[in-house]
């Protein structure tokens, strides 16, 4: 049986015209460390934030669970018993944040034949993938504010939002809550059978 090669961006995708999406000022969620509601950062250990990253990255999700698995899925999926460190668990707080409408490419579902990509490459563990993609989008002539991916733990709509010309998009964080509290958390911990030290 053949296995399908993974799809990185074509050396032509500066000329195509990617199917993008403008994002509702809807709650997005957002899972972080205390203070970090609205930050945008360059650490390489994120999806699409390769290591010399034209622009800082913020990323949030469309619902609680698909932010907490987008920080902690790695740690959890695959594993007979998930381990994370106590006190980054109960440090960690959910944000719901309002932000204004930008363009950015979507890169979801309905949108793969455009810009010759496949959920695969999106979604793929290695980050020596993903992050191909997130600096061919920085790099985009269309100038968009960020990607539209969808999780490849819960399929859910997650974005990956651009901090352009460092003037970042005016994101607003309208409430937070400690997350080790909330039925989300306590929900992974009996799921995954988490084990906290």
């Amino acid at each position: 049986m053949s296995i399908k090669p993974l799809r990185l961006p074509p050396k032509d995708l500066a000329k195509l015209k990617l199917e993008s999406a403008t994002l509702a000022p809807d709650d997005w969620v957002r899972l972080h460390l205390p203070g970090k509601a609205v930050n945008f950062t360059r650490n390489p250990e994120h999806r699409f934030t390769p290591g010399d990253a034209k622009y800082g990255v913020l990323y949030i999700a469309q619902d609680e669970e698909t932010a907490a698995l987008e920080v902690y899925g790695d740690r959890l999926y695959g594993r007979k018993q998930g381990i994370i460190d106590k006190n980054d668990w109960e440090t960690r707080q959910l944000s719901w944040l309002t932000l204004p409408k930008v363009k950015v490419a979507n890169l979801t579902f309905g949108a793969m034949p455009s810009a010759r990509i496949d959920l695969t490459a999106i979604t793929h563990r290695y980050r020596s993938i993903t992050h191909q993609w997130g600096a061919a989008v920085m790099n985009h002539p269309a100038d968009y504010h960020g990607l539209l991916y969808v999780s490849r733990f819960t399929g859910k709509t997650c974005v990956a939002l651009f901090a352009v010309a460092g003037d970042p998009p005016p994101a607003l964080a309208t409430g937070s809550l400690p997350f080790s509290v909330q039925s989300t958390a306590l929900k992974l911990e009996k799921d995954f059978e988490i084990a906290l030290t």
